[in-house]
Order: C-alpha cells, then structure tokens, then sequence
C-alpha cells in the first residue's frame, strides 16, 4: 500500500482543476498513464477501507502555513459567481452556484474597503496620525490598524509595499489604476471568513469530503454556529489583534455595540438553510447563544491582551526581574492604563443633570461613586448562558465580578494588570469550552456521520424559555442601559425562533404580532434622541426612556421614566412564553 502522502497525490491527480469550466479531455499520449493512476487510486481507496480507515492527510502539509487564493478562485461562473438561474438545479444548488455573486452584490462586507477611502476616513486619520510628512510612520501604522478589519487582504505580503505608498498618501484602501496590487481592493472577501484556500479548493465541492477532514484543510467549520459567531466578533468585537482602542473612538470612529443574531439576521443569505419550521426556529436561538459567547470571549481575549500590552511598558524593577512580553508590530508599542475603551461610555459622556431631572433613571449606569463602570454590553446575558450551561464549579458571574472589582479602580501596577490579564485569559478560555459545546448548524451529511466533527459527542442545546429565564433575571430595577438592550435582542431572537409558519392558528398569529409590537416600544425607548426644542437640540445623550404609542392597545408612557420601561418588559415576556407554550 502506498504511503499516504502518495494517496493523496494519486486522487488530486484523479479529479479536475477547479477551475475547469468543462469535461476534461482524455485524448492524446498521456491516456494509459490517466487511466494507470485512476485505477492505482481505485485500488488505494478500497485498500484503506478494508481495513477500516480513511487515507490520512500529511501532517506536514496540514502543519505548514495555509496560502490565500483571492477572491476570484471562488467567483467563477463555475463556481460560485453562477447567474440567477440554471435549468436543471435545485433551489438548493442554485444557492450555492450564486452565493458569491450574492455577497459580491449585496452583502455590505465586499464594500468595506469603501469605508477606508472617503472623507470621514481621511478625518479621523489625520486626528489619530496627524498630516505631517515626519508623521508618515504613524500614518502608515494606524492605517494598517484600520485595514485589519476593513480590508484585511491589502495586508497580504504581496501587497504591502502598495499599502505602505497608499498609507503614507493618507488613502488606504483608494483604487490607483496604475498599480495592479491596489485595481481591486477586496475588503471582506470570501477568505477572510472562510480560511485561507490553498489547501482545501480542490477539495471542498467533493461528495466524499467530510466537515472534519476540510477543518484540517484549513476551511473554517461556519456550520457550527460559535466558530461562525467568533470569526464575527474578531472585528467587531476585537481581540488581541484587533484593538479599537478609545483614541479611535476619539477621533470619530463609531463604538462596537456589536450583536451578533440581529447583525446575521439582516445579511442577505449566500448560505444554504434548511427549510425545516422546527431547524428554523431552533437556529435563530443557537446563533444568539453563540453570538453571546463569542463576543464574551473576544472581548477577554481584547482586555487580556490591553493588560499584557501595558505591562511591556512599566518599569522594570531590578528586584522582581519581571519579564517583558514581547509587542507585535501590528499594534501600538504603548498601550495605556486604564484603556478607557473597556468602560461604559456612559460613565462619562452624559450632561450633569439634577436628580429630579433625571426622573427615575438614575441605573442609566450602574456604579458606585468615585469609580468607572467597565461595560457589560458583552457579559450580562453570557454569564448567565455559561452557567446554565455548566452548572458545576464556581459562578460565571462572580468570576466576571472580580474582574469587574479590578477595572473600577484600576492601578497601572504590575500586579493589577497581571491579575486582570490572568482572570480575563481563565474565563475566555471556558467560554469558548461552552460555546464548542453548540450544535452544529442544520442536519449532518453523510460524510460528517461517518467521519464526525470533534466535540459534537458533547453538545449543549439552549432552548427559547432558557433564554426568557435568563432574560428576566436580569431586568430589574437596578438594570442599566446596556442591561436592558441586551435583553431586548434576546426577546427579539426569541421572537424570531417563534415566527408563526404557515397555517398556524390566529390566536398564535395575534400574540407574536403584539409581542413585535411591544419589542419595538422598547426599542424606540432605548434608543438615543434628537429633539428640537426652543431651537435647541436635547436628549443626544440620554435615551428617550418613554415609551411611544405604537398601536391600540399600547399606551404612552411617561418621559423618563426607568420604573416603567423595566415594568414594560413584562408584557413581551408573557406573550412570548405564551408562544413558546403553543409551538
């Protein structure tokens, strides 16, 4: 029997480029060595089952770096650039021949290069890194930084002298028809959520393929609804590599308020979906699940990291000999302490307001005088979805509590930043232990029953009433804002789990209409206002808090009054526990 570096020759030999638009030809004198190596392979094959494994990949090739291929390996007419319609092809098929001319056309993330080359970009840079000509090295360095998330492929090793001229010019991201690197900026392209493609394009339309062995090819398993979420949440969360720190903020970049189902919900789809009423629902729930997870964790990973960075820069006491870790290039070398990017904007950014002013919404933010509320935008639901969960050891909550009690009053001294960095890289680590712990998307393959994905023996499922429990645990009288939004996109991702499919009764039809009635007044509620007054403009910092008639039977609330928008929650919940009775 072959070895099975061999094996793997033999059948990339046995099938045709990707690239191929039509049968390949046969003829001429390489025939009898074709159908040599076919048969070879044939009998390679049939050798490995019979003795009950499959060929196994090389782990040399599986360990070396994985080479991108651009976003044209996978836009072909071919391949997934196909047109609307192909006579013979189901919906199905359709779906994936066009996906990429879906996102190509509609999906927001193939303009975001866009983003990096306009006016409001150009503003913010030269805040950040100034217009001088001596400042081109930081302009160059910020401009990388944006990039990271905006147009991850112009960082390609090719491509860096091209993005170095354009940073230095102070136009990252702009279309110079003269240098062929810069023609066609790609933004978001299919690699940077899929994997780099070297290894796993000729293999992955394959019928005999399984999840598992692509995972090891290097294609992202997007199927499992964490892995899916996490690769999300890189950017629009952060992480150790990406750092949108408070100076960003300063200079006009908008905050990453990020949710990660509401956000998928409004992507137009260039994935397959089982059309399952039952799959459907239960999706809408794992995604959110997920969503809360990944974006816990890479926002840990982001704090550890912050913490590590601004220890390399304190001085080094000869006693402790404390060592440096090294700083990559791709971040600033000084990072300060406190990052005021981990806090509630909150806590800061509002007018002075008397208490009668206020009305009842003093839990605007929660925290004690004399300290600095760290953001629980990403942890108020994922504490409680790791706990349920598992429910075995020490509470998630009063681990994230430490962590908490440490940035309220934080110290630029090595043993506090040590301490932040240790406890925030612990609960990350178990977070993303839960969140392996999801199912995976839609109904299993043949190949991935036969040869399955690891971790799927040990799945957790969270159910919509999970979701209404941890919901109503945390809206109480002492919630904060960001408490209360996220609240109102888990009723949201319940709403959706529970959407009535056709034919369903007309009490079920009634009650998920009022319950979306009921979310939006909330939702109106929460959100930040402009309104005129005697020719100037209030509420810019401060959320409407009332809650606005809607339709009959809802009635006005009073302005600002916090009592009442808690107690407005109530309604939604019933009817959505209602629903959740009835499916």
């Amino acid at each position: 029997m072959p070895p099975p570096r061999l094996a793997n020759q033999l059948r990339g030999l046995a099938r045709p480029s990707p690239w191929r638009t039509s049968r390949p030809s046969w003829r001429g004198p390489a025939v009898p060595v074709a159908r040599a190596l076919l048969v070879l392979a044939f009998f390679v094959a049939l050798a490995a089952k019979a003795g009950g494994q499959e060929p196994a990949l090389e782990p040399a090739a599986i360990d070396r770096p994985i080479g991108a291929t651009g976003n044209s390996s996978c836009l072909a007419v071919a391949c997934h650039g196909g047109q609307a319609t192909v006579r013979g092809k189901s919906e199905s098929q359709l779906l994936t021949a066009r996906a990429g001319r879906i996102w190509l056309q509609q999906d927001p993330h193939a303009r975001a290069a866009e983003t990096i080359s306009g006016a409001r970009y150009q503003e913010i840079l030269n805040r950040l890194a100034g217009t001088d000509a001596h400042q081109a090295d930081r302009r160059i360095l910020v401009a990388a930084q944006c990039a990271e998330c905006h147009d991850p492929q112009s960082l390609h090793p090719a491509a860096e002298n091209a993005q170095e001229r354009r940073a230095a010019r102070g136009h990252v991201g702009d279309r110079d028809r003269s240098d062929p690197i810069s023609d066609q900026p790609q933004g978001i392209g299919c690699e940077s959520c899929h994997g780099n493609a070297e290894r796993w394009l000729g293999r992955h339309y394959e019928r005999d393929v399984s999840a598992r062995e692509l995972v090891q090819l290097g294609l992202r398993d997007l199927k499992h609804p964490f892995v899916r979420a996490t690769v999300c949440a890189s950017c629009h969360v952060g992480d150790a590599r990406h750092d949108l720190n408070h100076d960003m903020l300063a200079a006009g970049h908008p905050p990453l308020r990020f949710e990660f189902s509401s956000d998928h919900e409004r992507l137009p789809r260039h994935w397959r979906v089982d059309r399952n009423a039952a799959t459907t629902s239960d999706e809408a729930i794992q995604l959110w699940t997920a969503g809360q997870l990944a974006s816990a964790a890479s926002a840990l990973q982001l704090l550890a990291a912050r913490a590590e960075r601004a220890r390399a820069i304190l001085p080094v006491r000869a006693e402790a000999k404390v060592a440096q870790p090294p700083i990559t290039p791709s971040v600033r070398p000084k990072t300060p302490w406190p990052e005021l990017a981990e806090y509630n904007c909150l806590s800061c950014h509002q007018r002075v307001r008397a208490k009668d002013e206020r009305n009842g919404a003093g839990s605007l933010v929660s925290r004690a005088n004399g300290s600095v509320a760290w953001s629980a935008w990403h942890y108020r639901l994922a504490m409680p979805i790791a706990s349920r969960m598992n429910p075995h050891g020490e509470s998630y909550a009063d681990r994230w509590g430490r962590i908490a009690l440490l940035l309220a009053r934080p110290q630029a001294n090595d043993a506090q930043l040590l301490a932040t960095a240790r406890q925030a890289t612990d609960l990350q680590n178990d977070l993303i232990a839960q969140g392996e712990r999801l199912p995976r998307l839609g109904p299993p393959r043949a190949t991935d029953v036969r040869d399955p994905v690891p971790g799927q023996q040990d799945t957790v499922r969270v159910t919509a009433a999970d979701v209404l429990d941890m919901t109503r645990q945390v809206v109480e009288p002492t919630s904060d804002w960001e408490t209360l939004c996220q609240a109102t996109l888990g009723l949201e991702a319940v709403r959706r789990s529970l959407r009535p499919v056709n034919g369903a009764s007309p009490v079920t039809v009634q009650k998920w209409r009022e319950a979306d009635r009921e979310l939006r007044r909330i939702r109106v509620a929460l959100a930040f206002g402009e309104r005129e007054a005697g020719g100037k403009r209030e509420d810019f910092d401060w959320p409407r808090i009332g809650l606005p008639e809607l339709a009959e039977p809802a009635t006005e609330l009073a302005p600002r009054d916090w009592p009442a928008l808690i107690q407005a929650f109530d309604r939604p919940l019933e009817l959505l526990r209602a629903l959740d009775g009835l499916q």
